[in-house]
Formats: structure tokens, sequence, C-alpha cells
């Protein structure tokens, strides 16, 4: 019993601390785009969802928030996933399903910007989702 006790805690360790190295990854690539860098960067917690964010207070063109939105999909996710495969190792392949599991809604708003080619692309301030800013003061939700 003390044995599986200490095996629940790992495993919420692990995935307490992968999900705050996603939202980690995401400030780093937004704060590499981001003409104000770490200014720009905030983190929080959204206790309707009950999940952690991170949110870029300024534009980033189309592919520097693509790219943003989708390495923590890459690093935690897709990389263990193929290691796990490569080598055979059980734990890295559930590690990184679950990591891409996690960047699901990530992933779905990546694929709704990927038309988007002009303009700048701002996270919105209340909801998962961005904002299209076509001129300096014009907006397309």
């Amino acid at each position: 019993l003390l044995q599986a006790l200490s095996i629940k805690w790992w495993l919420l360790l692990i995935l307490l601390s992968g999900i705050l190295l996603h939202e980690l990854i995401h400030g780093i690539f937004m704060a590499i785009f981001a003409k104000n860098g770490w200014r720009s960067i905030s983190f929080g917690f959204n206790t309707h969802a009950f999940a952690p964010y991170t949110h870029c207070n300024e534009p980033l063109t189309p592919v520097d928030y693509r790219i943003s939105l989708i390495m923590p999909a890459l690093l935690l996710g897709e990389i263990p996933v193929l290691v796990g495969w490569i080598t055979g190792n059980i734990l890295f392949l559930i590690y990184g399903v679950l990591f891409v599991w996690v960047s699901a809604g990530d992933v779905a708003v990546f694929l709704m910007s990927r038309k988007i080619k002009d303009g700048m692309l701002q996270d919105h301030p209340d909801k998962i989702g961005f904002i299209h800013v076509h001129e300096a003061n014009s907006v397309n939700h």
C-alpha cells in the first residue's frame, strides 16, 4: 500500500510539473517573439476552466503565434512519443501521449489559425483563442 501510494504521488508530481513546464514553454517562445520579451508574458490560473494559462499581452505574427502554441505539444508530447516508440520505453510513450492530450486545446487553436497569413494574432484577453488584428485599429474576433 505504501509503495502504491508513493507511485501515485510521483505520478501526480510528474503531471503537475509537466503542466507547469508546458505553460513555461509557451511563455519562453512568446517572449522570444514578443517585442517586449518577458514583460509581455503573464501566467495565471483560470478557476472556471480549472487550468493554468500563459498570456502574451502583445500581438505576434501568425507564424510566431503558431510556433508558441505548438511547441509544448512537440517538446513534451510528440518527441517523448517518438523516443518511447523507437526505444520501446513504455513510460516515455505514456508520458508523450498524456502531453499530446494535454495540448489538445492548443492544437485546436493552432488549427483555427492556420489559414491566417496576414496581420497579427493577439491572445484573447478572456477566452481561449485569439483576435486577428488586421490593422492598427481594426480587429476581427
